[in-house]
């Protein structure tokens, strides 16, 4: 077994005691039982006592006092019973539930190990087992990700590493990403993917939803699928390199905040119709091919600060509800902001603009305040006396 499988491996378990609920210990039967008996035999003499008291005549009649009494509290013996019921039926679970931990640790055991087998047939095994066993247990879902994650970012290299070795990853690979998908038989929900630092070949991660996901640092090669995914918890791409190939894919995604600060894109990238919730981060972007975020709706601010558009840059359509900053930004091809909405002031300062500049036909800008510009650019009518903002004289 590799030292990155163990370490995540031992990393997980870890986690996994941490999430576990508290396992059920009944109290010691016998003292509960005496306990009982004195309640019971103080329970009667008080019943007794409140006889005598309550019904007259009743101390003529001792005898049938105490017999009443002794019914009384003998009918409140059901309690004792249904405690014992109850506690039997919460000792029944908790060995079920050793029981399962036991099952549980053993597959989990031995996919492990076949995960860390030098034969690659037995590590395809092992992927597929750990699958098995987050099908089978909602609980141990969670663990088994993070460890099919974990295999996925060991150190690899595609140019040379063994074709049994490719194999396993894109098996480990598709595994995990079909099981994202909410149409899939074993949908992992509330899933979260952590494959900061993985090397990973033809991604399609197309119409999945995922709680949060990692990708800080990962090289992508082929095709890179993410149209309409739902990144509900949010989506850390930070530092990620997405290398020469066909067109990055991201129409209609949609992100609880997303954060693309340092990427590489050495392709053209498509963010089309995209929904971003929370902050946005696109600095010190390199965008190699084409930029097209036509229609893409930025409900919090948005930053694209000393990100370079070696191609066209397309912002047609987007919404930019608060303050959006493009602060030594440059554009080197044809660039468009038509039909764009600025909710709050844009900053466009130090920016390089290509010739010809930037086109902001019917652009709208609704903040109060003024927009910064590149020094000699003449900014828009619109631009230049926003709402709230009285014209010169």
């Amino acid at each position: 077994m590799s030292a990155g499988v163990q370490k995540r491996y031992r990393r997980v378990l870890t986690l996994r005691r941490d999430r576990e609920p508290r396992p059920y210990r009944p109290r010691p039967f016998p003292a509960i039982y005496a306990a009982l008996l004195v309640a019971g035999v103080i329970g009667t003499a008080g019943v007794y006592l409140l006889l005598l008291w309550l019904i007259p005549g009743a101390k003529a009649n001792r005898l049938d006092v105490a017999k009443t009494a002794l019914l009384v509290v003998g009918g409140s013996g059901a309690v004792a019973g249904l405690y014992v019921a109850y506690r039997k039926q919460r000792t029944d679970e908790a060995n079920h539930i050793r029981d399962q931990d036991k099952l549980f640790t053993e597959r989990y055991t031995q996919a492990i190990a076949q995960l860390g087998n030098t034969a690659a047939a037995v590590r395809l095994g092992g992927v597929y087992a750990l699958a098995r066993i987050a099908d089978d247990s909602e609980r141990d879902r969670q663990t088994c990700m993070e460890v099919l994650c974990a295999y996925l970012c060991i150190p690899y290299d595609p140019n040379t590493a063994d074709p049994g070795e490719v194999k396993v990853r894109a098996a480990a690979q598709a595994t995990v990403f079909a099981r994202l998908r909410p149409d899939h038989k074993s949908f992992w929900a509330n899933a979260v993917v952590d494959l900061s630092g993985a090397r990973l070949t033809n991604v399609s991660l197309r119409h999945a939803k995922t709680a949060g996901a990692y990708f800080v640092d990962t090289e992508f090669d082929g095709i890179c699928e993410f149209d309409h995914t739902a990144f509900d918890g949010g989506a850390i791409f930070r530092g990620a390199h997405f290398h020469q190939g066909n067109e990055v894919d991201f129409q209609g995604a949609l992100f609880g905040w997303a954060n693309f600060d340092g990427v590489k894109f050495d392709r053209a990238v498509r963010f089309d119709d995209v929904q971003i919730n929370g902050v946005t981060g696109f600095a010190n972007v390199e965008f190699g091919g084409d930029a097209s975020f036509k229609n893409t709706r930025f409900a919090m601010g948005a930053a694209f600060r000393e990100s370079r558009f070696a191609g066209s840059a397309s912002f047609n359509g987007a919404t930019f509800t608060k303050i959006t900053h493009f602060t030594d930004a440059h554009f080197a091809a044809t660039t468009s902001f038509d039909h764009v909405t600025f909710g709050e002031a844009v900053w466009f300062y130090r920016s390089v603009f290509p010739d010809p500049p930037p086109s902001f036909t019917r652009a709208m800008f609704l903040g109060e305040r003024l927009s910064v510009w590149p020094d000699g650019f003449a900014p828009p009518d619109a631009a230049r006396n926003p709402p709230g903002v009285p014209a010169k004289p």
